[in-house]
């Protein structure tokens, strides 16, 4: 099963999405970015949600792109163009 990094919670029509990489600064990699891309598809559908937070764990809000392993190979705006509608 592919790790969650992202967190998800809803109170009336505020839908706070948290990044949880903290270990690593809320660092982007492919997996992060296409659950965030994901996810914020899914909440731009609900008809309950008028405003989305976006959040991190950790003292960093996010450092960036994970240079690390394979790196960063896709950009979020091909990812958010990947999702149907």
């Amino acid at each position: 099963m592919t790790p969650s990094f992202i967190t998800e919670s809803s109170n009336d029509a505020v839908h706070t999405i948290t990044l949880s990489r903290p270990e690593l600064h809320n660092a982007f990699n492919e997996i992060v970015i296409e659950e965030l891309a994901h996810t914020l598809v899914e909440a731009g559908k609900r008809d309950d949600v008028r405003v989305v937070i976006l959040a991190a764990e950790s003292k960093s809000f996010g450092a960036g792109a994970a240079l690390h392993g394979n790196g960063l190979t896709m950009e979020m705006t091909e990812c958010l163009n990947s999702q149907p509608n």
